[in-house]
């Protein structure tokens, strides 16, 4: 999931190191293939590590900012290999 107050996500919704936009593409080249979930992995991951940074690794907070559980998290943080 992305969050963006505007209805449409460009490239800069995402940061630097996320998306890697060739000039022309468009923002597709930052998904490898036209795979949902391998984006949604990608996604999902970096909102984490972010949620996590945000709360100093606090990951209760964490959960909470992400909108789900702390036993979500933690599987979560397991699935992607997140250790913080």
């Amino acid at each position: 999931m992305v969050l963006a107050d505007e209805p449409v996500l460009l490239p800069e919704h995402f940061p630097k190191n996320f998306v890697q936009v060739k000039s022309g593409t468009g923002i597709e080249a930052a998904f490898e293939g036209y795979s949902l979930k391998a984006a949604q992995r990608n996604i999902e991951r970096h909102l984490i590590v972010k949620a996590l940074e945000e709360t100093g690794g606090n990951r209760t907070q964490g959960a909470k900012l992400l909108g789900i559980s702390h036993p979500s998290l933690l599987t979560k943080m397991k699935r992607y290999e997140i250790d913080m």
